[in-house]
């Protein structure tokens, strides 16, 4: 069946990496605090209700250590069925090669209006 397209959102979320997160994050950017409006940080989201992976790209937020909350946006990569992540409450881990390095919280879904 064809997919409906999503209306364009971005997510505000409450993120905290996990040690080995931010030391793989840190190898990456080299660079704590790690600011994602200048990095191009694309990992996967999976939500706790649904275990598929879901391309999303950091827009906005810093992060400047493991174990420490941070509030960040992202927004969509793919045409594709986010619907796990868009309600507020929605808990959601980060993954990278099959690690779990970040966990994170939706605090607040924004949709865009439409062009």
């Amino acid at each position: 069946a064809p997919i409906t397209p999503m209306p364009p959102f971005t997510l505000l979320c409450t993120i905290r990496f996990t040690n080995q997160g931010f030391s793989s994050a840190e190898l990456r950017f080299r660079l704590p605090p790690i600011d994602f409006a200048a990095t191009c940080y694309r990992p996967h989201f999976v939500a706790d209700n649904s275990g598929e992976y879901l391309g999303m790209e950091f827009i906005s937020g810093e992060v400047s250590a493991p174990q420490q909350d941070a509030l960040v946006e992202v927004k969509p990569l793919f045409e594709m069925d986010y619907s796990p992540l868009l309600q507020r409450g929605a808990v959601f881990a980060i993954m990278e090669g099959g690690k779990c390095v970040v966990m994170g919280r939706v605090e607040d879904v924004q949709f865009q209006a439409a062009v």
